[in-house]
C-alpha cells in the first residue's frame, strides 16, 4: 500500500483533519500504529478502508489491493448461534452444503490450511460461538475476513478486550498467515515489539490541530 498526499476533512467547513500525509507498507508484513486514545487512528483505517463518511473531503491518492477491515467490535459480524464451523461456511459460499464437505473443500483456504488452525489453537468446529474463547472467537473473525481474499488487512485493537494469554493466541494466529500485509492498533506494546516485522507509526496531533505520521 502507497499513500501518497493524503487531505481529509471531517465535514466540508472544518480544518484539516490530515494534511499532505504520505506513507507505504511494505507487502507481507505487519506494520503497527501507535498514539493516543482520540487521536485518530480509527479514522485513518476507515479512510484506508473507504468507510468515511459521505460527507466528509477527501484528497490524495491511495494505491492498494483489496483491503479488508476488522473494527474493535468484531463480534457483530459472528452468529453466536452458529457453530464456528457454519459461521466460516457462511462468510465463503453463498449456498449452504453440509459441514463435513465445506471442512474438506477448505482445507486449504488460500494459503491457511484451517484444519491445522484447528487443532493448533484447540478449535472444535462443531462449537456454537458463544462457547468459544475471545481468542478463538478474534481467529474466526479473521478467517471470514480472510474468506474475502483480502491482500491488505487493517486491524482495529484486535486483543482489546483479551488476556495475555488469548492475546498471544491470536498474534500467533497472525504470525502464521502467508502473503497478507497487516496494519495494527495496539496498545499492548509487549505484543507489538514481539510479533511487529515492519514499520512502527505514531499518529499525533501537530500544533495546527492536524494529525501527523512518525516512522
Amino acid at each position: 500500500m502507497h499513500v501518497e498526499h493524503l487531505f481529509f476533512k471531517h465535514h466540508k467547513g472544518d480544518d484539516y483533519f490530515f494534511k499532505d500525509l504520505s506513507f507505504t507498507l511494505e507487502k507481507g508484513k505487519m506494520h503497527a500504529l501507535h498514539g493516543k486514545n482520540g487521536v485518530g487512528k480509527s479514522v485513518l483505517f476507515d479512510i484506508l478502508h473507504k468507510t468515511a463518511p459521505c460527507n466528509s473531503l477527501f484528497l490524495g491518492k491511495i494505491v492498494s489491493e483489496k483491503i479488508e477491515c476488522l473494527s474493535q467490535q468484531f463480534d457483530i459480524t459472528l452468529a453466536n448461534e452458529f457453530t464456528f464451523l457454519e459461521n466460516l461456511q457462511c462468510s465463503s459460499f453463498k449456498k449452504f452444503p453440509s459441514p463435513f464437505r465445506f471442512l474438506k473443500q477448505v482445507d486449504h483456504f488460500g494459503s491457511i490450511e484451517i484444519e491445522k488452525i484447528l487443532l493448533r489453537f484447540h478449535i472444535d468446529p462443531t462449537l456454537l460461538v458463544h462457547k468459544l474463547s475471545g481468542a478463538q472467537r478474534q481467529i474466526l473473525a479473521l478467517l471470514m475476513k480472510l474468506a474475502k481474499k483480502p491482500k491488505i488487512l487493517l486491524l482495529d485493537e484486535p486483543t482489546a478486550a483479551l488476556d495475555e494469554e488469548n492475546a498471544t493466541m491470536v498474534f500467533e494466529f497472525l504470525n502464521s498467515l502467508q502473503n497478507i500485509t497487516l496494519f495494527v492498533i495496539c496498545h499492548d506494546q509487549k505484543m507489538i515489539h514481539r510479533y511487529a516485522t515492519g514499520t512502527h507509526f505514531t499518529l499525533k496531533k501537530h500544533h495546527d490541530g492536524s494529525r501527523i505520521l512518525i516512522s
